[in-house]
């Protein structure tokens, strides 16, 4: 069972520079939450261009060449395969990380696992030389991803030629994966969705208000910040608002346009 030999700090950095090169090159800075705020918000990254964000939580994973691994994982891959830990939640008002990702994903926000698929030095040093990182990297949906709340130990084990990942719990859950491949133009893809649309002043409002309160609750920030906080009557301000909200709570930038 071969543990990587670059640290996960290592692989988080080679990671950021190729998606700042290839999936932002337009200058958009990277986010990095405090530890103190990762702890509420579950992620480690976050890229917004102003229009859509991506959520990243790095793994590091360690990779199974025979059947030492648990008997259900191996009798599933029966080959090698790479995997990583994750600890549920037992009590839903107090999520884990693993809780807090799929919530935000489920909010239709790109949110993703990234992990090796490698652990040799050598092939750390050449992928970043070659700036082919992100093609030997699983990201992995959090989105389908299943949420026991079971206070328990889980996998989720993975392999580059394999179109989902898989989550071990009571039995194998899939989790949808980008293409190894084609990791840089599919990530583009999925930030050049459409962004919300409201026909009126009131209806943003009513939606927003929605968003804000749900969000918070979901990140276990209720009582550090209150969604009614971030109101206005006039347009020009409660846009600001808008902005204030995302900006502090996720680290995100959020552009409004009016359109004809």
């Amino acid at each position: 069972m071969p543990d990587p030999e670059f640290s996960e700090f290592q692989f988080a950095y080679s990671v950021t520079r190729e998606l700042e090169s290839k999936v932002f090159p337009s200058g958009s800075i990277p986010h990095f939450p405090t530890q103190n705020q990762e702890a509420d918000r579950g992620y480690d990254l976050n890229f917004s261009n102003g229009v859509s964000s991506l959520f990243i939580q790095y793994k590091r994973s360690k990779r199974l060449d025979d059947g030492r691994a648990k008997d259900e994982q191996w009798n599933t891959y029966g080959d090698r395969f790479y995997r990583f830990k994750l600890r549920t939640s037992d009590d839903r008002a107090e999520p884990e990380q693993h809780e807090i990702l799929t919530r935000l994903a489920q909010r239709d926000l790109p949110v993703y696992y990234v992990a090796p698929e490698f652990v040799k030095w050598m092939d750390y040093q050449q992928f970043a030389r070659n700036s082919t990182i992100l093609q030997h990297s699983a990201f992995i949906d959090c989105e389908n991803a299943p949420t026991p709340f079971d206070g328990d130990q889980h996998y989720v084990c993975h392999r580059p030629e394999d179109t989902v990942a898989r989550f071990f719990s009571e039995e194998p859950r899939t989790m949808n994966r980008l293409d190894a491949k084609e990791t840089s133009s599919r990530l583009t893809q999925v930030l050049m969705g459409s962004p919300p649309q409201f026909n009126s002043f009131e209806e943003a409002t009513s939606e927003f208000r929605e968003i804000r309160e749900n969000i918070t609750e979901e990140m276990r920030m209720r009582e550090q910040i209150n969604p009614s906080d971030y109101t206005a009557d006039d347009q020009s301000i409660w846009i600001r608002e808008q902005q204030r909200f995302f900006e502090e709570v996720l680290g995100i930038s959020a552009h409004f346009f009016e359109t004809g």
